[in-house]
């Protein structure tokens, strides 16, 4: 048998798969209180967090509704599959807060 090209995908102990940053594409704070949009996020994934109960919404010009958008817990990281070149948009449930949005590859 010949020698493989292919590199294994790094895991956790726990056996998870481990996500790296996107190369130098720089995480995003957005601030926000009724709506906010981020600047277009280069990657296929990403993951967010927010220090407020929020909603969330991805898309080219993506608009987050109350109610009907992502619900995203305070302070509960989730991650997205999106397409390069997306957007995230957010609203408040109940009060302001930020947004953190940081580009992800898998390993």
């Amino acid at each position: 048998m010949g020698a493989s090209n292919k590199t294994a995908a790094a895991t956790s102990a726990a056996g998870l798969p481990i996500m790296e940053l996107a190369g130098s594409n720089a995480g995003q704070k957005v601030a926000f209180t009724t709506h906010a949009e981020s600047a277009a996020i280069v990657a296929n994934m990403v993951r967010v967090c927010s220090d407020a109960d929020c909603f969330v919404e991805f898309g080219s010009a993506p608009v987050a509704a109350a109610d009907t958008s992502t619900y995203l817990p305070a302070k509960t990281p989730e991650y997205f599959a999106i397409e390069s070149g997306w957007k995230v948009s957010v609203v408040q449930v109940s009060a302001g807060g930020n947004l953190y949005v940081t580009p992800v590859a898998s390993a």
